[in-house]
């Protein structure tokens, strides 16, 4: 919950304890409550934006406003109704304090590193590069770029979690299953970076590549990313058009996911439709850094020092451009299935895979849903097996988190503390295995891009296991 609507609910809370346990006529002065409730509602108003969530709140103060008036001079008498009458606020009030902090507008910390973070929407074109996922045979690549920088100082607008809401808001609509009335306050998520603020550019920072889950956006993680430039690095977010949930081109236009057949994906075949999106995904990663090389938004780029990161899909795509990419040092790959062939010639680079726990079904389950335990057991397996054939040959570092969901590798499960039973995040406190995974990924890039030799961040119950090359 925001600084107001804490407020709003704390000054709510006050009144009633004093209303309803008669306490008025000890402190009368208790009649400005109200008036300061209504006050501090114009101030969140003002500075934080309405949301649904509030409403309850918004209706108690005028309630309070209306008690006040009508008591101010007058004793209330102690009678039935009117306890009734605070007894039915009391439920108000309840729903009032679980609206707001069930689906809270994230509040993210401050980063954890000495500098500002800017950020620019970058759009890049391939010309040489024909689509593949639509119809028109003139259709060339083409895709948006999330740019974020050490900073020189907040010289730009705060930057929002999800640019053009309004434009992308049906994809969260097919997302959530929700009316998209429910969710438009996600439109007030703000990061802790600025709008096409001035680069500092007094030392060159490393470059790392972020690739989003297939149908997801470079939304999905955008404040650890924040978090990683405020650390002294450069992060390009790719956001792979036609396998997002939406693209939005700076001249309007907006492209939605396009689906593929999955026959055969994942389990009987390599060369399947998810592996042609990889390879694809790679040659997005090839040409970012050479577009970046070409033109570096006036930040100085350590191209020498290369992180790749990508969760499920993107992090199948980061596996893979590991062995085609130069100067790569780190593959991080959030709980996706490798795909292709890496380049047994590639240099030595620092993997670390993280997987979720794996989701066990009865029979009787299984039965229901028309469906076999190969099909839901097989792309597990095969992830595993392929992940460990890479530690294997390769080296690096598998960690697996108990209780965590495939989507506790994003930042979509913080959207409630109720996550779980929103079947949006696994068992585990989502904002914990957030923070858990960022400092993994903070020791890790650390470590391979900079040179440092930290050991790995040690949690209780999650399982670290260190491969070595040709173990």
């Amino acid at each position: 919950m925001r600084t107001f609507e804490i407020l709003i609910v704390l000054l709510s809370v006050l009144y009633f304890l004093i209303g309803l346990f008669g306490y008025k006529k000890k402190h009368p002065e208790i009649i400005f409550i109200p008036v300061i409730l209504i006050a501090v509602i114009g101030l969140h108003l003002f500075w934080e934006g309405f949301r649904w969530q509030m409403i309850p709140s918004y209706l108690i103060a005028i309630l309070f406003i209306g008690h006040a008036l009508i008591f101010q001079k007058n004793k209330e008498k102690r009678s039935k109704w009117v306890f009734t009458g605070w007894f039915i606020i009391g439920i108000l009030q309840v729903v009032a304090i679980i609206l707001p902090y069930g689906l809270p507008v994230i509040q993210f910390p401050n980063p954890p590193g000495p500098h500002i973070v800017g950020v620019k929407t970058l759009h890049f074109q391939d010309v040489e590069r024909d689509e593949f996922l639509t119809p028109d045979s003139t259709d060339f690549r083409e895709f948006m770029v999330r740019f974020y920088y050490p900073a020189k100082d907040k010289s730009g607008r705060r930057a929002e979690y999800i640019p053009e809401f309004d434009d992308v808001v049906y994809a969260y609509e097919k997302k959530l299953g929700w009316p998209p009335e429910l969710f438009s306050y996600l439109s007030l998520i703000k990061v802790h970076a600025y709008n096409d603020a001035e680069p500092f550019n007094s030392e060159s920072f490393p470059l790392i590549i972020y690739s989003h889950g297939l149908s997801n956006n470079f939304t999905e993680a955008s404040a650890r990313l924040v978090n990683l430039a405020s650390k002294g690095y450069v992060v390009a977010a790719i956001n792979h058009t036609y396998s997002s949930d939406f693209s939005v081109f700076p001249d309007g236009r907006v492209k939605k996911f396009v689906s593929l057949s999955l026959l055969g994906d994942p389990i009987e075949k390599v060369d399947s439709t998810r592996t042609l999106r990889v390879n694809q995904w790679v040659n997005d990663f090839e040409f970012t850094i050479e577009s970046l090389k070409e033109n570096p938004e006036g930040v100085s780029i350590d191209f020498e020092n290369i992180g790749l990161i990508g969760f499920s899909n993107g992090g199948s795509a980061a596996t893979l451009a590991s062995g085609s990419i130069e100067n790569v040092k780190t593959a991080i790959n959030l709980d996706g299935t490798p795909r292709g062939t890496i380049d047994p010639t590639a240099g030595d680079i620092n993997y670390l895979f993280m997987t979720s726990e794996r989701v066990h079904y009865s029979d009787q389950q299984l039965n229901a849903w028309g469906i076999t335990r190969e099909m839901v057991e097989g792309p597990v397996d095969l992830k595993e097996n392929r992940m460990n054939e890479i530690l294997t040959q390769k080296g690096g570092v598998h960690v697996h988190i108990p209780g965590t969901n495939h989507s506790n590798f994003i930042e979509y499960p913080l959207i409630s503390p109720f996550s779980s039973l929103l079947e949006i995040g696994g068992s585990i406190n989502s904002w914990k295995c957030y923070e858990m995974i960022n400092e993994l990924i903070y020791a890790t890039v650390d470590n391979s891009l900079k040179g440092k030799n930290e050991p790995l961040p040690a949690f209780e119950d999650v399982e670290i296991t260190t491969f070595y090359e040709n173990e």
